[in-house]
């Protein structure tokens, strides 16, 4: 998998060995040339692809810290450590 600033905007990038259909679930595009391996897939940012990218790599997903202390940009989701 692969995220890329294109001209058309962000796009997710993925290969498979298996010629036939894209790897995220989301409408996706073969770039590479038929009978090529790996085939590769150009797929537009969308709430389906996004979830099983969290499927595939659990960091991708928000987790709560706790209370220990973290360095971030502001009080999101209304949990901040007292020193924040």
């Amino acid at each position: 998998y692969g995220l890329a600033r294109t001209p058309r905007g962000k796009k997710i990038y993925s290969a498979s060995l298996a010629l036939a259909d894209p790897v995220l679930p989301g409408p996706g595009t073969r770039i590479s040339a038929p009978g090529d391996r790996p085939a590769v897939f150009e797929h537009s940012l969308s709430p389906e692809n996004a979830a099983f990218l969290r499927t595939r790599f659990p960091f991708l997903a928000p987790s709560v810290l706790g209370l220990r202390s973290s360095a971030g940009f502001g009080d999101r989701l209304g949990c901040a450590t007292p020193g924040h």
